[in-house]
């Protein structure tokens, strides 16, 4: 429920998926989250600055196109990434 609120303050999102270490099992204090469709920018990062004080991580958010998604696959490791929201985007 509270990614949903969260979701929801951003605008329309499309899709977000869990990149990085914490995709992996690993708590590294990065949380690298990357997130389709269109984004308020400012509210988000003001809400990952907040969030990420309040558990004590980094909250690293990238905002991309699918296209960009597509071309990134493979520096963001996308096969290993966990859908957080959304449909899921393939790589083709």
């Amino acid at each position: 429920k509270l990614v949903e609120t969260l979701i929801k303050k951003l605008g329309d999102v499309k899709t977000a998926y869990l990149v990085g270490d914490y995709a992996r099992g690993i708590d590294s204090g990065l949380i690298d989250i990357i997130l389709i469709g269109k984004i308020d920018k400012m509210e988000l990062d003001r809400i990952a600055e907040r969030r990420g004080k309040d558990i004590s991580r980094k909250i690293r958010p990238m905002v991309v196109t699918i296209k960009e998604l597509r071309s990134l696959w493979v520096q963001l490791n996308m096969d290993h990434a966990l859908l957080i929201w959304g449909a899921p985007i393939t790589k083709e």
